[in-house]
């Protein structure tokens, strides 16, 4: 009987341990895709008509918040026949996603980034 019991803790024991493990393994190694909507022209990045300088743009501004960002998307996002803002706070209809590892997900909240659907 004191066998079984021995033998029943080292499993629980293993158990829990490689669990702890695998969770840690996931948040370290986790990417996460999130979201901001570009306005007109309040963005705290420079912005550029050539979309690759764009994107380097971002990455910069992100790299210095202490965010890295494996890959940007920037997606025109506005349903059709929508009146648009011109204000320079006003929603351009693109948004911007962003791949981060997720131990930067609350730098990126911070900035005003959301987690993608």
């Amino acid at each position: 009987m004191a066998m079984k019991k021995i033998i029943l803790l080292l499993s629980i024991t293993f158990f829990t341990f490689s669990c702890e493990d695998q969770a840690a393994s996931l948040e370290e190694g986790d990417t996460v895709r999130m979201v901001i909507q570009e306005t007109q022209c309040a963005n705290p990045w420079e912005f550029s008509r050539d979309q690759n300088a764009y994107k380097s743009h971002i990455k910069s501004y992100l790299q210095t918040e202490g965010i890295s960002p494996e890959d940007i998307h920037i997606l025109d996002e506005l349903p059709p026949d929508t009146a648009l803002c011109m204000a320079c706070t006003c929603w351009s209809g693109n948004n911007i996603y962003i791949s981060i590892p997720a131990s930067q997900v609350d730098e990126a909240e911070a900035l005003g980034f959301s987690k993608a659907e």
